[in-house]
């Protein structure tokens, strides 16, 4: 009983969170660029790597051009992701502070930390691969286990990188002694967002599977639906997810008092109480 009013409060507060989240995305709204930045630059890519891949498969075997395409577009489409989070972050992190900032601003902030981002790219991407061997190798829930907590203390690599300019090694070790092993207040607002994204799925499934004479209308509106959420959430959702990441680094690192969040927010969203831990 104890276990489900932690987990029912846990969850309030994260709905708090993210409605605060929200509140503070609808005041900056330029934001939401990046993400969509994001997406092209892949789309960019995915035409450049295509051409590359077909030149050198006529020099080499295609095997060797398609698993070298492969490999160099996986760290390259990962890189670009982890660029345009720590433009979404720099310029959160000085919005946070008041600080008057800019889209160009957090781009130039990014560029000067290149380097160190370009190590946490190959850092996280080998971990992946290296996830994912293992699991392809060793289908039990063991590999997962690792998972977890990776990305877990990962979240917060990039703000410290940001406002520490500091590398990837170094960002996660200080990921680790900082928050601890705190992190299971954090999935809850996780869990808040998959909630969020997984009803009107669910809604939308439901109609298209609607059997009615109406079906054909309400299956074409649940088709457009679907396609218009499917663009707001991966343009949204990542977002916010910065914005959460960014505004408890300040709190928990920084000691700052941030707008749009007071300090007992911030410090319900990841520190337990003394009922929480027993």
């Amino acid at each position: 009983m104890k276990i489900i009013k932690n987990i029912i409060a846990s969850l309030s507060r994260s709905y708090v969170f993210t409605v605060r989240s929200v509140a503070f995305l609808y005041q900056h709204k330029k934001l939401l660029l990046l993400p969509v930045f994001c997406y092209l630059s892949w789309i960019i890519l995915y035409f450049i790597l295509s051409v590359v891949v077909r030149h050198y498969a006529n020099k080499v075997s295609i095997g060797a051009a398609l698993a070298g395409g492969i490999l160099i577009g996986y760290f390259l489409l990962c890189f670009v992701f982890i660029f345009f989070n720590a433009v979404v972050i720099s310029c959160t992190l000085s919005q946070l502070q008041n600080k008057k900032t800019s889209i160009t601003g957090g781009i130039v902030t990014a560029l000067k930390r290149l380097g160190k981002l370009l190590g946490w790219g190959l850092l996280n991407t080998t971990f992946g691969l290296i996830m994912y061997l293992l699991d392809f190798f060793d289908d039990t829930i063991s590999p997962k286990i690792l998972d977890v907590p990776w990305s877990l203390y990962s979240n917060f690599a990039i703000p410290m990188i940001i406002c520490e300019n500091i590398g990837p090694i170094d960002a996660l070790c200080h990921c680790r002694k900082l928050f601890g092993h705190k992190w299971h207040h954090v999935s809850s607002i996780n869990l808040i967002y998959i909630i969020i994204i997984l009803a009107p799925l669910y809604f939308l499934v439901y109609m298209l599977n609607y059997n009615s004479t109406l079906s054909v209308i309400l299956a074409n509106v649940a088709l457009l639906l679907l396609l218009l959420f499917t663009l707001a959430i991966i343009v949204i959702y990542p977002t916010l997810l910065n914005i959460i990441r960014s505004a408890l680094y300040l709190h928990l690192a920084k000691k700052e008092t941030i707008s749009n969040f007071d300090d007992a927010l911030l410090n319900r969203a990841l520190i337990a109480n003394d009922q929480d831990q027993h």
